[in-house]
C-alpha cells in the first residue's frame, strides 16, 4: 500500500516523502506536531468513529506503537466478559459493546438504511435520554 500511495503522490507532482499508517496514529502525530497537542511532551489520543475505538500514544515526541505495532488498540479490551462476540474472537470487547448497531439493538430499535448507524444512535440518545 505504501508503494502505491507513494507512486500516486509522485504522479500528482508532490515531492518529498509519503507516509502511510493507521488513521488514529497519524491523527495523534498531527495533533502533537501541528494541533492541540503542539508543544506537549506526551499526547494520548482516543478516537471513535462509525464503528470501533482506537487509540494512539505519543511519548517524548515519538509514536509509541508497542512491540507488535498494536499499542493502544483499545477496541479489543474486554469490558463485558458475557457480552457480544467480537470479530477478534473475544467477547464483550469495547468495539462491539460501544458499536452504534449494538446500542440500537439494545434499545430495541430497528436501524433503517436512510441514515448512518452513528446518526441514528446519536439521535436516539438526544431524543430519548436527555
Amino acid at each position: 500500500v505504501r508503494d502505491i500511495f507513494a507512486a500516486c503522490v509522485r504522479e500528482a507532482g508532490i515531492t518529498g516523502p509519503a507516509f502511510t499508517g493507521n488513521d488514529v496514529n497519524l491523527a495523534a502525530l498531527a495533533e502533537h506536531r501541528h494541533g492541540a497537542g503542539r508543544g506537549a511532551q506526551h499526547l494520548l489520543c482516543v478516537a471513535t468513529g462509525h464503528r470501533g475505538v482506537g487509540g494512539a500514544l505519543v511519548l517524548d515526541g515519538r509514536l509509541h506503537s508497542g512491540s507488535s505495532g498494536l499499542a493502544l488498540e483499545v477496541g479489543h479490551l474486554t469490558v463485558n466478559p458475557e457480552g457480544r462476540p467480537c470479530h477478534c474472537g473475544g467477547r464483550g470487547c469495547l468495539d462491539v459493546e460501544t458499536d452504534p448497531l449494538a446500542f440500537l439493538t439494545t434499545a430495541r430499535r430497528e436501524p433503517g438504511p436512510e441514515e448512518s448507524l452513528l446518526k441514528q444512535a446519536g439521535d436516539l440518545l438526544r431524543t430519548e435520554y436527555e
